[in-house]
């Protein structure tokens, strides 16, 4: 049986001595004497095993037991790439602090104890206020338009808020008490952050920046998994407009202590085969070829392995086919790891032989005969012009390669290895669909929880302090109480529910025009850096929707898709992008600068375009159609940045997709109902609905007010009430 590896990392992996690094780096995190805040960079190359490092390191944290010189430590394990969709890295990263608070059953517990007392801050207003700032602009000086408000009485800056609100996390979550004063000596919070270098530049930067915030913060320790080198350039790129900026200075500022995972060595290689993966013992006669002709790395020992066992198990096959002899399929394990040895280390080696089988006859015959007269064969090669020859001739992976075993290639064998290779699926068929399996968007992470108002949580069947219709009663009619995206976290950003007081309300009874709903048109960025127009959307009941003319919001689709990513496609074949839409490359022309691309939905063909591809054109393509009575609405962009054609595979790279759902469109008119509002005004960029009848808020009960908004009754004497939003 041939065996096919996996590649997810370990969470206790012994081999390339990752159980001493994590050990030692434990030690570190542990001793109590050790102050924080603190970085540490897992610095490493890709497949070096830097996850496998960080998760075994994790697992070891999660099962310490404090003693009188180490201290207690909870963890959060952070995939920056899954969130590359989010529009704040910070509002992310939070979101990955409160999921663990709430698989470990301590968040219901930290509201109950001690966010909803008396402080100088309200603390739980603060962090929601925080995610739902930061998702919705950037760490800016814009936030200072939010200090002064009401709730925050002491005018407290943004940062102070923030860090008050880590302390009641590191108190209640790290500590599980309420009562002693906290420091790091007695534990502290250690956030792993994955995958960073995987990130786009803008939300590399977007981690570094948020990381800032924490580090005044005492009781907070991160582990940084990347390839340094990257993100130092993704810095750069980012503020590639201030002279002299160094990406390396400015990491140093950030991290405290830098781990390069040291280089493998062939026998760590050997070891890492025989006993981790235990290899097929018919592969040990050969692997000093394999570690020698490879990177030292353990993802390309593993893709090399399972590329190979892929091609004995199809040579198997066609060996057993009943042809005639003169047919006969055969190969041999010897020349089917060097050809992919050569195929993995020296592919442009490999292109040039697949065009002429000679070039590799001339560079094995080489590679066989003893130094003295190899050295005057590969000069006689330059000499004749044979410059690419001589450079093959330079490289000692394919000398090494070639000039070991018995076996050697020859005109009746290569077409054997050849065939192999051309049927054996591509890597990118594999890394594209990991990619679509691993992407979460935000949006996606916290639709099935329920959204909610500090101040106004939903805890299963309790009910904490909520609104309370008395702080309005006998006011002026123009007095009210606004919930909003501030406060809210079921509104996004522009909604506001008003609850207007004097006449409008008595007793447990909100009277008919007492309950306002408003919403308006506000315009966005796309996310591709190769649009720089914006376009509009008005929220709707917690759902982002696009008007089909900029101003007008009587008429609104739903916003499927806004990315910047980056995706590869081969030709034919198609990217899934949401609701049964799919964008599929068809066809690259032959000079290589045009790609004919299709957009169908449910296997069927909506439109195609031919894209001009180059450094002089824009490469984007917008889709506008007639919609709803209106003309020429665009209704889908996308942008192609590049074009590769080869003899086996042409790629076409994707960077900017927009798409929103306009098969349904949502005609809002005055008079329309949602719930128990009534569409009052449509004015040129807001609607407002007002609620037409009477809304009695009866002792513990469920009030429903409009496409999954409800008001939940507390059950008391005294009237409160929550605001909660149901995501279907």
């Amino acid at each position: 049986m041939y065996k096919i590896y996996g590649d997810s990392p370990k969470e206790n992996a012994s081999h390339f001595n990752f159980d001493i690094y994590a050990d030692s780096l434990l030690k570190i995190i542990l001793n109590n004497e050790n102050k924080t805040p603190f970085t540490i960079a897992i610095n490493g190359k890709w497949g070096t095993g830097k996850t496998t490092l960080m998760k075994t390191l994790k697992k070891q944290l999660d099962t310490s037991t404090p003693t009188e010189q180490t201290r207690k430590v909870k963890t959060v394990w952070f995939d920056a790439w899954k969130y590359s969709e989010c529009d704040s890295m910070l509002s992310a990263l939070m979101r990955e602090v409160f999921e663990e608070m709430r698989r470990q059953d301590k968040l219901s517990k930290l509201k109950s104890k001690s966010w909803f007392g008396l402080r100088k801050v309200n603390t739980p207003k603060v962090m929601t206020d925080i995610t739902k700032m930061l998702s919705a602009g950037k760490l800016e000086p814009e936030f200072e338009k939010w200090v002064g408000k009401k709730a925050y009485e002491e005018k407290l800056s943004f940062y102070d808020i923030f860090q008050d609100g880590m302390k009641e996390i590191l108190q209640n979550f790290v500590l599980e008490k309420t009562d002693d004063k906290y420091s790091d000596e007695k534990g502290i919070l250690v956030i792993f952050i994955d995958d960073l270098d995987r990130c786009s530049p803008k939300n590399i930067a977007s981690i570094l920046e948020s990381i800032n915030l924490f580090l005044d913060q005492e009781g907070c320790f991160f582990i940084i998994g990347t390839d340094i080198s990257i993100i130092a350039n993704a810095i750069e790129a980012k503020y590639k407009n201030i002279d002299d900026f160094s990406g390396i200075e400015y990491i140093k500022k950030i991290i405290q202590l830098k781990f390069d995972l040291p280089l493998l060595k062939e026998n760590d290689i050997e070891y890492f085969m025989q006993n981790e993966l235990k290899v097929d013992s018919k592969l040990d006669d050969y692997s000093d070829i394999i570690v020698k002709g490879l990177k030292k790395n353990q993802r390309e020992i593993i893709r090399f392995l399972n590329t190979i066992n892929l091609m004995r198990i199809l040579g198997a096959s066609l060996e057993s086919k009943d042809t005639s002899p003169e047919d006969k399929f055969a190969y041999n394990d010897e020349l089917l790891i060097k050809w992919n040895i050569l195929n993995f280390s020296s592919p442009d080696f490999i292109d040039d032989i697949k065009i002429k089988n000679d070039v590799l006859f001339e560079i094995q015959a080489i590679a066989r005969i003893n130094d003295k007269k190899r050295d005057e064969r590969i000069q006689s090669l330059k000499k004749d012009g044979k410059e690419k020859y001589y450079s093959y001739c330079q490289n000692e992976k394919i000398i090494d390669v070639l000039s070991s075993g018995k076996d050697e290639f020859n005109a009746s064998n290569i077409e054997t290895y050849l065939f192999l290779s051309s049927i054996t699926p591509k890597d990118i068929d594999e890394e594209l669909h990991k990619k679509a399996e691993a992407k979460i968007s935000l949006a996606e992470k916290v639709s099935s929880i329920y959204a909610v108002a500090p101040g106004t949580v939903y805890e299963g069947d309790t009910t904490y302090t909520g609104t309370d219709l008395h702080d309005i009663i006998g006011l002026d009619d123009e007095k009210y109480i606004e919930i909003n995206a501030t406060n809210f976290t079921g509104f996004i950003s522009q909604e506001k529910l008003k609850i207007y007081g004097g006449s409008f309300v008595d007793d447990r009874t909100i009277k008919k025009g007492g309950l306002v709903y408003e919403t308006q048109i506000e315009q966005m960025d796309f996310q591709s850096d190769a649009w720089k127009d914006t376009y509009s959307i008005m929220e709707l009941f917690g759902y982002v929707y696009v008007p089909l003319k900029n101003n007008t919001p009587n008429k609104l689709t739903k916003l499927l898709i806004n990315s910047g990513d980056k995706y590869t496609l081969r030709l034919g074949s198609a990217l899934e992008l949401a609701d049964g839409y799919e964008l599929t490359a068809k066809q690259i022309n032959v000079t290589g600068d045009r790609v004919w691309m299709e957009l169908s939905k449910n296997g069927e063909f909506i439109e195609d375009k031919v894209i001009h591809v180059d450094e002089k054109t824009d490469g984007t393509w917008i889709y506008d159609t007639d919609i709803a009575d209106e003309v020429n609405v665009e209704v889908f962009r996308v942008n192609v940045t590049n074009l590769f054609q080869g003899q086996e595979d042409s790629l076409v790279v994707v960077e900017g997709i927009w798409l929103i759902d306009y098969e349904n469109v949502l005609e809002i008119d005055i008079g329309d109902e949602f719930g128990v509002l009534k569409v009052d005004r449509i004015a040129d960029s807001s609607i407002i609905m007002v609620n037409e009848e009477s809304i009695l808020l009866i002792r513990n009960s469920i009030q429903e007010i409009a496409e999954g908004m409800k008001f939940k009754v507390a059950d008391s004497d005294d009237l409160t009430f929550n605001l909660i939003r149901v995501y279907e």
